[in-house]
């Protein structure tokens, strides 16, 4: 970095204030230099290149190859600027649903828990009324006199004291006492 505010020759610093040297900038300005563009064969002077560089017919073709060039890569960027505004909103929608299934996931793994625990709860229920159906049936079967055996005698009693309170009363409701007691 120090090599450039130093002479190369000399190693004198360099100021701002450094004027170039006219007797070395006019034997530079002789030299004959040629074009740089490719396919143009102009020489000429040094200090006549940036007039010839101004009107080359390369230097114009190829700047207007380059604005063609540009022209089209403002295209692509435009088209790919579009394609990612579509892709963002794309992003954005699909964001909003999953925000949406996630909460509704939340919800229904809260509602399955609550069902969960009822089953269970149901579970343990249904298991302590089948061990006390056990306990019923095993003293049911310890007992001497069953209730089995009862059911046919209650049925009997039933239908005596049916066809003993019932036989008056029936027949008046039904319609039917003046056909019973008339005479045939």
């Amino acid at each position: 970095m120090s090599e450039a505010s130093q002479c190369p020759t000399c190693r004198t610093p360099m100021g701002k204030k450094l004027q170039p040297s006219l007797v070395v900038s006019s034997l530079l300005n002789e030299l004959h230099v040629r074009c740089m563009n490719v396919g143009c064969y102009w020489t000429g002077r040094y200090d006549e290149r940036h007039a010839h560089d101004a009107r080359c017919s390369r230097n114009l073709r190829r700047c207007q190859d380059l604005k063609v060039q540009l022209e089209q890569a403002c295209c692509i960027l435009q088209a790919k600027d579009k394609e990612v505004s579509e892709l963002k909103a794309i992003v954005e929608k699909l964001n909003g649903q999953n925000s949406k299934f996630e909460e509704k996931v939340k919800l229904q793994q809260l509602q399955l828990n609550a069902k969960q625990s009822m089953l269970d709860f149901k579970h343990q229920e249904a298991d302590d009324l089948k061990s006390q159906l056990s306990q019923v049936m095993k003293q049911r079967n310890a007992s001497h006199f069953g209730l089995h055996s009862l059911f046919p005698l209650l049925f009997l009693l039933l239908f005596l004291v049916h066809l003993w309170v019932f036989s008056d009363i029936l027949p008046a409701v039904l319609g039917i006492r003046d056909c019973l007691l008339a005479p045939p």
